[in-house]
């Protein structure tokens, strides 16, 4: 399936969005284009009925040994099914050319999807700074000079390149949902969405999930798997950022057995400013500290208005296409609103304490 090796959530995209855009703890690694990859090094990877056992020390009986004659066996009782496996093995941002994703949104679930035929150079963020599970990303930064014409965008070395067009991949069906999901699209936008009657929530937690492309020119059929999740509950609608005090995240861990990571995506900047986020793949544990020397950084690049940090708890499987890499993410995202002091949020002049004005960047202060 050409899967991203893992030992055991990243990326970082946006990613990894699977709702139409062409745009742990874990070891940082990073591949030959220089983005990060997160590699988890707590969970085991499925080898197989033939895999060698793992060597349990000089008293460990022999995996065929017969149980004792005195042990409490009840030959009716079936052995206890293993945990599900973790399916986490996300695109590279510089590999990634799409995807498809079921989310579990307010009030109904949504099965959509997009694929291009190349990657958006300027989409593909850059870590200025990493620690643990989590990286500073921040855009490439590329100039062209003449500006590039419509239908291209800037690339490396000043390079204008064309734009990526979405392509046909096909018919679209997800099995393990609550009903049955068939997707087509046309041309030229070639936008998977599945519009048919889909209870809520679309997927249970744990259920076994996979989609399957027919494929079409010159992309061949590709199979990829995902896991439901529970719905994420996050432990409160705000949550406090300030320079030199710890940035502590809360959410209700998912119940045991229900496999998922929590992919967290802090931006500060949505309006203006230096634009820059955070983004950390954890395990589902119900809390997470995001790296002081991290949001430190982030609060000193500059905040605007609304800011915000996504909080995901999801599966997400890859494959290998002619075209690049597509994704396929199971999800349940929920948005908690960020307090920064002395930062108030506005649309409008209104909404300012007396004296101020909204600002273009949605702060109220002084004249711009």
């Amino acid at each position: 399936m050409g899967m991203v090796a893992w030992l055991g959530l990243l990326g970082c995209d946006d990613a990894g969005d699977g709702g139409g855009d062409p745009a742990v703890d874990a070891a940082v690694v990073a591949d030959a284009a220089g983005d990060a990859r997160i590699v988890d090094e707590g969970i085991a990877v499925d080898q197989g009925p033939d895999a060698a056992a793992v060597d349990a020390g000089p008293d460990a009986a022999p995996a065929d040994a017969a149980p004792p004659a005195d042990a409490d066996v009840d030959a009716a009782t079936p052995d206890a099914e293993p945990p599900p496996a973790l399916i986490d093995a996300p695109c590279a941002p510089s590999e990634r050319v799409g995807g498809f994703s079921a989310s579990l949104e307010d009030g109904y679930t949504a099965v959509q999807g997009q694929v291009t035929d190349a990657v958006i150079p300027g989409n593909v963020a850059r870590a200025t700074a990493a620690e643990g599970a989590c990286e500073l990303l921040q855009p490439p930064g590329f100039f062209c000079d003449p500006a590039c014409a419509v239908g291209t965008s800037c690339g490396e070395g000043g390079a204008c390149v064309a734009q990526p067009q979405a392509v046909d991949v096909g018919g679209v069906t997800v099995t393990g949902l609550e009903g049955p999901v068939a997707m087509a699209a046309s041309a030229p936008v070639w936008f998977y969405t599945f519009r048919g009657s889909l209870p809520h929530p679309g997927f249970l937690g744990g259920a076994a999930v996979r989609l399957e492309a027919a494929g079409a020119g010159e992309v061949a059929p590709f199979s990829l798997r995902g896991q439901g999740v529970d719905a994420l509950v996050p432990a409160g609608a705000t949550v406090d950022l300030a320079a030199g005090q710890p940035f502590v995240l809360r959410w209700e861990a998912a119940a045991e057995g229900r496999a998922g990571r929590i992919h967290v995506d802090l931006n500060i900047a949505n309006h203006g400013g230096t634009p820059a986020r955070i983004e950390c793949t954890v395990p589902d544990t119900g809390e997470f500290q995001v790296p002081q020397a991290l949001t430190d950084a982030l609060v000193g690049l500059g905040a605007s208005g609304f800011p915000r940090v996504i909080l995901t708890r999801r599966t997400v499987d890859s494959a290998q296409t002619a075209v690049g890499c597509v994704d396929f993410e199971v999800r349940s995202a929920a948005v908690i609103d960020v307090n920064i002091p002395g930062l108030i949020s506005c649309s409008f002049d209104d909404d300012c304490p007396e004296g101020q004005i909204c600002r273009p960047d949605l702060t109220c202060g002084g004249e711009p």
